[in-house]
């Protein structure tokens, strides 16, 4: 007998639970605007919500415009909106959005988004399914391969075939066909036309999808204090206002028919909101700590760091790091910097990658329009300064940049000088 009532109200706390730590989740991966829009369309619909607008003249950002602008997640929303998905598979979908990255991958195993919005693995697999089946197309893959697989669907190849094109994506690549011959059952010239096409698909499928337009607001400042360290203060927490009507919530309890939902949906997204502010402060705050060479010296002076070992010294999951620095941005010395910047993995002697980046893009903006320089010339000049990097790597971190080839750079300035 005592089984019975000790089961029964483990499983009554698991539900109510399960949907406020993704609620809370969802928060947190929501930029200002986002954030702004969210919390005024539900005050609208729940009686038990007030909601203050940010102050006027909060710099010079007009969240009412910014929030229409396009975004990775509100491209995403969208689309999962109209798949017409049960709602429990819909909103895990949307609290999984916050855990991906800016080329649009999944940064977390399905063991750790598990734990993280203490969800069973099977329901994780079913958001998941139904992020990779919105566009674009590859998002939410976990490998490159399964990048490559699920482009390769969306242009009509069976799941089978196009899984066993990704898991042999270097022989086909490399030309290396042996195998591929029998494995796949095609001929030279249709290994090479395969090849050809697997090389037009994007390997990042969401990197700069509305970033060209949109505007980042920064929600932290960083300013150094009088022992010369660096101090982090939220700009904007106190500006995002939802009360609670007391009143009304002193005349309903939990069990009216009507309105006992609304009131638990407004306790619910009142403590989402505390959850939101009060970890991407203390993600923001160990992140610059951890970045106090860049700020006080400089771009060079960067450390490598990655958000799984940011979240490890903070006792945290990789999922909730993700979601506090997802499209969210700083304010240091006048200029906005997004918090993303801040990570990378370590080229050469402890280089960040970001680091390297902007020296690629420094030593391009600075060639001569008659010697545009090659990426071997480009990763000559970085060995030489201590980097140890590839050709390969100097060409993928200039197209993540946008900067064409330097054939393509010939080109363009050769136009110039005609006037064309």
């Amino acid at each position: 007998m005592a089984l019975g009532p000790k089961l029964q109200g483990r499983l009554q706390q698991r539900q109510m639970l399960l949907p406020e730590i993704q609620l809370g989740m969802k928060l947190l991966g929501m930029p200002l605007p986002e954030l702004d829009r969210t919390l005024r369309e539900t005050a609208e619909l729940n009686p038990f919500l007030r909601y203050s607008p940010p102050a006027v003249g909060i710099g010079d950002y007009d969240l009412s415009r910014i929030a229409e602008e396009p975004t990775l997640a509100g491209h995403l929303r969208e689309q999962l909106v109209l798949q017409g998905l049960p709602t429990d598979v819909r909103q895990l979908a949307e609290a999984l959005i916050g855990d991906l990255d800016d080329d649009g991958y999944l940064s977390s195993s399905d063991a750790e988004l598990s734990a993280a919005l203490e969800t069973p693995v099977p329901d994780i697999r079913r958001a998941i399914e139904a992020l990779q089946s919105c566009e674009p197309a590859g998002v939410a893959s976990r490998s490159l391969e399964e990048c490559i697989a699920l482009q390769l669907c969306e242009r009509g190849c069976p799941p089978d075939r196009a899984r066993q094109i990704g898991d042999n994506l270097d022989r086909l690549l490399e030309h290396r066909w042996t195998k591929l011959k029998h494995l796949l059952r095609l001929d030279d010239a249709e290994l090479l036309a395969l090849a050809d096409l697997v090389r037009s698909l994007s390997p990042t499928p969401a990197a700069g999808l509305g970033r060209d337009t949109q505007v980042m607001v920064p929600e932290f400042q960083v300013a150094m204090d009088r022992r010369g360290n660096f101090q982090v203060t939220a700009l904007l927490e106190n500006s995002f206002s939802i009360s609670l009507d007391d009143s009304l919530l002193n005349h309903v309890d939990g069990t009216h028919d009507q309105l006992g939902p609304l009131k638990q949906a407004a306790l619910a997204l009142k403590r989402g909101l505390d959850f939101r502010w009060s970890n991407s402060l203390r993600v923001v705050g160990a992140l610059v700590t951890y970045q106090q060479a860049y700020f006080a010296r400089g771009i060079e002076h960067m450390l490598p760091l990655t958000r799984r070992a940011l979240a490890e010294s903070l006792g945290l999951h990789p999922a909730t790091v993700g979601r506090s620095v997802y499209e969210k941005a700083l304010s240091f010395e006048d200029r906005v910097v997004p918090l993303s910047a801040f990570f990378s993995n370590a080229i050469g002697k402890n280089h960040a990658a970001f680091f390297v980046q902007q020296r690629i893009r420094r030593l391009i903006a600075a060639e001569s329009s008659n010697n545009a320089l090659s990426d071997s010339q480009i990763a000559a000049l970085l060995r030489s300064e201590g980097v140890d990097i590839a050709r390969r790597t100097v060409a993928k971190y200039r197209g993540c940049m946008s900067i064409p080839s330097s054939h393509e750079r010939m080109r363009r300035s050769v136009f110039r000088r005609r006037g064309v």
